[in-house]
C-alpha cells in the first residue's frame, strides 16, 4: 500500500480526565456497540484493523466490498465495525463473526451486514474530509441492504 498511513497503525485513544471539557470547540461522540476499525484503502487493496492492529477484513468481507464500492480509492478511515440488527446495534452478532471457519464468516455476512460509521475524519491524499456522507449498501439476506458508510 502506498498511503501516507499504513498497517498496522495504533489508533489514537481517549485519555481519562478529571472533567468534561466545555465550550463551543468541543464536539463529543456516541459509543457504539462495536469494534474500533481503521480501513486503509489503495485501489483495490483494502485492509481493516482492529484497536490492537490486528487484520478484520477476513471476518468482514462486506465491509471489504462496501469500501470498495465507495468513489474515493485512496483513503485511511477510523471508525466503528458495527452490525445493525432488529433497530439496534448487535455486539453479540459481532462477535460471532470472529469465527476460524470462513464459510461461517461467510454465511453471517450474507444474513447480517456489517456496517462503519466514521467517527473520525477521513485522508484521501492531501484532502480531509470531516463531514458530509456517502451511502454505501452491503447486501444482506434476501438482497436486504444495511446501514450507511459515514464519511
Amino acid at each position: 500500500m502506498n498511503l501516507p498511513i499504513t498497517p498496522p497503525f495504533p489508533p489514537m485513544e481517549a485519555k481519562q480526565v478529571e472533567s468534561i471539557p466545555e465550550g463551543d470547540k468541543w464536539g463529543y461522540e456516541p459509543k457504539w456497540d462495536g469494534f474500533r476499525c481503521i480501513v486503509f484503502r489503495d485501489g483495490d487493496d483494502i485492509e481493516l484493523q482492529s484497536k490492537a492492529c490486528k487484520p478484520l477484513a477476513r471476518y468482514f468481507p462486506d465491509v471489504v466490498e462496501a469500501m470498495r464500492a465507495l468513489p474515493a480509492n485512496k483513503f485511511v478511515m477510523d471508525g466503528e465495525l458495527v452490525i445493525p440488527f432488529d433497530g439496534s446495534l448487535s455486539f453479540e452478532h459481532l462477535l460471532l463473526r470472529i469465527h476460524p471457519a470462513a464459510s461461517r464468516v461467510n454465511k453471517l455476512a450474507a444474513r447480517d451486514a456489517g456496517v462503519v460509521r466514521r467517527i473520525r475524519s477521513v485522508g484521501t491524499g492531501a484532502r480531509q474530509h470531516t463531514g458530509g456522507c456517502a451511502t454505501v449498501r452491503a447486501a444482506g439476506a434476501a438482497g436486504k441492504s444495511c446501514d450507511e458508510v459515514f464519511l
